[in-house]
């Protein structure tokens, strides 16, 4: 669907004003950025809780997802939003890993609670096998670990890079974290050495795979600005109707 500069960029600032505007003009209320974002998503991740409100209100789509699986209902759990997060699943939104995983990581545990009640898998692990425990403990969120364990999550479980929610404690300094778990019965054990292997030939017939973690949860240590990525694609997006 065809984008609209100007109203994303509203919903962006907060304007409510000018989105009821452009959507009395016929702004198609779907209508996404490149990289598959929706004004109702963008408003998700700035938490501009009128917006959502109104865009709801119009029908949005609550749905819908970023190329990377960002949704509404992901971005909300990321600020730790419990009542959108809550208004968003009642029009169909459906929580999911990722909204776990970014509560988690956030330290939002009343939204991690939801989740767990709504049953999404506290085990579940990304393409990466990282679990919510993991950045939980990474991050030093002490009650979101405490609830985590209580509702069964396992502080065995191994990335691919053969660390555990207690190794990702201890080598980020969160002392207090790496206790609790080691009450609940783990050990250190020291990640494998990472080893790189040889370049292979690509075979012109294999179909090409793709391993990136969603950007919603980059776990590298240079996160992403995934707010700045989209407002930079608005500005792209303006220059195209200049030009």
């Amino acid at each position: 669907m065809e984008q609209s500069t100007p109203f994303f960029d509203a919903i962006i600032q907060g304007n409510l004003d000018d989105v009821k505007t452009y959507l009395k003009d016929g702004q198609e209320i779907n209508a996404t950025l490149p990289n598959g974002s929706t004004a109702l998503i963008l408003a998700a991740q700035h938490n501009h809780d009128a917006i959502v409100d109104e865009l709801l209100a119009q029908k949005a789509d609550p749905t819908l997802a970023t190329k990377t699986g960002g949704t509404a209902l992901n971005r909300t759990a990321e600020h730790g939003n419990l009542a959108m997060v809550q208004k968003l699943h009642k029009v169909g939104a459906v929580p999911g890993l990722l909204a776990l995983v970014m509560a988690a990581r956030e330290g939002h545990l009343s939204v991690v609670e939801w989740c767990i009640q709504q049953g999404v898998d506290v085990n579940g692990q990304l393409p990466w096998g990282f679990t919510a425990l993991m950045m939980a403990a990474r991050d030093g969120r002490q009650d979101v670990v405490e609830c985590l364990i209580a509702h069964g999550a396992n502080p065995k479980l191994k990335n691919r890079d053969d660390e555990t929610a207690l190794s990702l404690a201890i080598e980020n300094d969160e002392d207090d974290v790496a206790e609790i778990l080691r009450k609940a019965g783990v050990d250190y054990a020291k990640p494998k050495p990472k080893v790189i292997a040889p370049p292979v030939e690509d075979d012109d017939d294999d179909e090409p795979v793709d391993d990136e973690i969603p950007e919603e949860v980059d776990l590298s240590d240079e996160e992403e600005d995934v707010t700045q990525k989209e407002e930079e694609e608005v500005d792209l997006g303006r220059d195209k109707e200049e030009d």
